[in-house]
């Protein structure tokens, strides 16, 4: 009962993980998209360029917060999984314990998936807003 229970905890870490991977290739599609867009309004479309990067803007925070709830979602696959370890040991209980030890003590410049991937979401929303801005503005 144990193992069949561990390969479904395990399973579940997997998937959610895959999923962090896909809304990170998801955000990335669309700012190529925003990009690619930008371009052809600027040839085309000048005076509707800077609805563009407004557009694209709140999908920084949608990507944050999907992020945030995957990250939550897999915490607990691993501290389920540690708990099945026991005394033992195993991943879980690794991944368990690098989340608890103050990597930051050690070594304070070390960045987090969470921490770089909340950089990319949160910064692609504000520099796509003071892009729209300076389109707004600047550019006729």
């Amino acid at each position: 009962m144990k193992e069949k229970l561990y390969e479904e905890i395990a399973a579940n870490y997997r998937f959610f993980l895959n999923w962090r991977h896909a809304s990170f290739a998801g955000h990335m599609v669309i700012l190529g998209a925003v990009v690619s867009f930008s371009i052809g309004a600027y040839k085309d479309a000048k005076p509707l360029l800077w609805l563009i990067p407004l557009a694209g803007a709140p999908f920084g925070v949608f990507f944050c917060i999907v992020d945030t709830r995957i990250q939550k979602i897999f915490q607990c696959a691993i501290e389920a999984g540690r708990k099945l370890e026991g005394e033992l040991g195993g991943y879980f209980s690794e991944q368990a314990e690098i989340g608890t030890v103050p990597i930051r003590d050690k070594c304070p410049m070390l960045f987090t998936h969470t921490m770089a991937l909340r950089i990319v979401y949160l910064g692609s929303t504000l520099t796509l807003m003071a892009l729209s801005l300076y389109f707004k503005f600047r550019i006729t």
